[in-house]
């Protein structure tokens, strides 16, 4: 008797998404608006779509320092269903060559959570100033090498504080045209 048996190559493929919330961490969304000073709260999601065990490190660029800053101590990490707090001098590496999230078995999920401040107005330009935020997983499975995903959000910031004074273009129309052409004398 032959039997035909299906041989499964190991895989090491994995999904990410970064996404930022609108409401303090219920809603996630890929673009949030948000006024100089607000908090925002970030999240990156690890899905291990591949058959092999993934060492995971998250990696967040924070727009290189240009309108946020990192919250510390508000990074955590929800891996296999077990949270951990990260420590504030590793919480720093996330934006530093990124931090250490775990092994992630075949289907396994992580969670990375983290805040960030928005500066305040006096680094912003009058009106809307938009920040793409980008983040990145790199997973390593055993010999098959690192594997690394980036996705970015959208961030928009509304600068209108009393210190503010957008340019605003007069309105032209008939009633200019028509006073171009009155002489008044005395």
């Amino acid at each position: 008797v032959v039997r035909a048996v299906a041989v499964t190559e190991p895989t090491s493929t994995f999904e990410m998404e970064k996404k930022v919330s609108v409401d303090g961490g219920t809603t996630w969304v890929d673009d949030a608006q948000h006024d100089p000073g607000d908090e925002a709260d970030f999240k990156i999601t690890f899905n291990n779509t591949g058959t092999l065990t993934q060492t995971v490190t998250a990696f967040d660029t924070l727009e290189n320092g240009v309108g946020m800053e990192y919250v510390k101590g508000s990074t955590r990490i929800v891996a296999n269903g077990t949270e951990t707090i990260v420590q504030d001098e590793d919480g720093g590496k996330l934006f530093n060559g990124g931090v250490l999230v775990g092994d992630i078995a075949s289907e396994g999920t992580a969670e990375i959570y983290y805040k960030v401040k928005i500066k305040d107005a006096d680094s912003f330009s009058c009106g809307k100033t938009v920040l793409y935020n980008l983040a990145g997983i790199s997973a390593k499975a055993g010999d098959a090498g690192t594997a690394t995903q980036h996705d970015k959000v959208r961030v928009e910031v509304n600068r209108s504080d009393k210190g503010c004074n957008p340019t605003i273009i007069p309105e032209t129309g008939p009633a200019e045209i028509v006073l171009s052409g009155v002489i008044v004398t005395t």
